[in-house]
């Protein structure tokens, strides 16, 4: 007989939210028959979801947080702690870049969402993206035109993206040419560069930089000190960096001693 392997908690928490958006309320007797562990693992695995404002816990049962029932796209501008508080002004400054009759690439992730809403009265903008909460937060905006870079599909917690292009999207990015592009990386280390998680990615990004009169990457100071599974750029490829004063100095230092527009938000 084959024993089933017990979920990790990554999986046991998307299944109970999951759950908990079909169903309202669940028991802890409930859970445990779900996930198929025991019930001092699932009391654990409340406490934990209870921490991130996942749930909330009442009686022995549980009920999803107000901050879980929201989608993708209405969490994309929710500004709950001090990371999205660093990516908002890092979204502000970088606005303050584009102006009217720019033709933009805007990428994926938090900050990319949060900037599409301080660009919204610029005044006439074309928006490149493969980033879809750009496209919905954008798409009542008369004066900015749209562009949609179609693939397949990726949907987090707080994005909703296209991530590997259509074979003949990708060769027409060659015949594309943006006043700026705007993007974010997963991390930054001084011996790995700028790297992101999807390989898929690497197209797309090295066509951008050959096709941009400015390129800039937002990085929060959280970015620092992590690398992630692709290296996808040198440190010195990159002439404009907008971060915040919270970033580690040896960085901040690095990039002007290199002579690298370095913007603090």
């Amino acid at each position: 007989m084959v024993k089933l392997r017990a979920p990790a908690y990554a999986e046991r928490e998307t299944a109970v939210l999951d759950y908990l958006r079909k169903h309202g309320v669940a028991t802890t007797d409930e859970v445990c028959d779900l996930v198929r562990a025991s019930p001092a693992t699932v009391r654990r695995d409340f406490t934990a979801m209870s921490q991130k404002g996942l749930i909330i816990r009442s009686r022995g049962c549980i009920q999803l947080a107000a901050s879980a029932q929201q989608s993708p796209v209405s969490q994309s501008l929710t500004i709950s702690n001090a990371k999205d508080e660093e990516k908002s002004k890092i979204a502000k400054l970088a606005s303050s870049f584009v102006k009217e009759g720019d033709c933009i690439f805007v990428g994926a992730g938090k900050t990319c969402n949060l900037f599409s809403n301080y660009i919204k009265d610029i005044g006439h903008l074309t928006v490149v993206t493969t980033n879809i909460t750009v496209v919905l937060e954008l798409a009542s905006c008369p004066n900015i035109s749209l562009v949609l870079l179609g693939g397949d599909v990726r949907v987090g917690p707080n994005f909703i993206e296209t991530i590997s292009l259509d074979s003949e999207i990708e060769k027409g990015l060659g015949s594309l040419y943006f006043d700026k592009v705007f993007i974010t990386v997963d991390g930054i280390e001084l011996d790995c560069g700028y790297t992101i998680k999807n390989r898929m990615q690497i197209p797309l990004y090295s066509r951008l930089i050959n096709a941009s009169r400015n390129f800039y990457v937002f990085a929060d100071s959280y970015k620092f000190n992590h690398h992630a599974f692709v290296p996808v750029f040198d440190l010195d490829q990159i002439d404009n960096i907008i971060t915040t004063e919270k970033t580690p100095s040896v960085y901040l230092d690095y990039f002007k001693s290199h002579g690298k527009n370095l913007y603090l938000a």
